[in-house]
């Protein structure tokens, strides 16, 4: 006896086995696809607090090196505020709301000094040792003492600059 044809087996259809192995092989794939993405993303956000510390690093220097080098003692241990793009928000209402806090500490530098390149030597009179920290802070009152505190340490050498009229 026949069995009425809406009880018969549908041959055009993927049998239990076939649609396993399809999920097993796609599951097989995508496993390394995702992690490509999280390892990416992840990279992608050092790049952008890297800039950021670069831009920070940029705005300080220019700050510094446009500043009376006699009154270069007068900033020490004075904090900067930047937001996550790197622009000083220092004295700004979005201080408050500050992603990066750097801290400029000024020193002599220890004893004359040979430049490289064979340009001579310098005394401490005429080159500031300048330490720029920067840290991830989310807000302004970050503690660059705390032993908890992860800092980034940026040396920077400040020479004395003179004038020269032209003749």
């Amino acid at each position: 006896m026949a069995l009425p044809k809406r009880f018969q087996p549908n041959r055009d259809a993927f049998s239990l086995a076939e649609v396993t192995l399809a999920l097993a092989l796609v599951t097989v794939a995508l496993i390394p696809v995702a992690s490509l993405i999280i390892l990416g993303v992840e990279t992608m956000r050092e790049s952008i607090e890297e800039t950021a510390v670069a831009r920070i690093l940029e705005s300080i220097s220019g700050d510094l090196r446009m500043s009376n080098f006699a009154d270069l003692s007068q900033i020490d241990n004075s904090k900067r505020f930047f937001d996550q793009e790197g622009t000083d928000v220092t004295g700004l209402p979005e201080a408050s709301n500050a992603i990066y806090t750097a801290r400029i500490i000024v020193s002599n530098t220890p004893s004359d000094v040979d430049l490289p390149g064979g340009l001579g030597r310098v005394t401490p009179q005429e080159l500031k040792r300048i330490i720029v920290e920067v840290a991830v802070s989310r807000g302004n009152s970050f503690d660059f003492n705390s032993p908890s505190a992860t800092v980034k340490r940026f040396p920077l050498y400040l020479p004395r600059y003179e004038a020269r009229a032209r003749s």
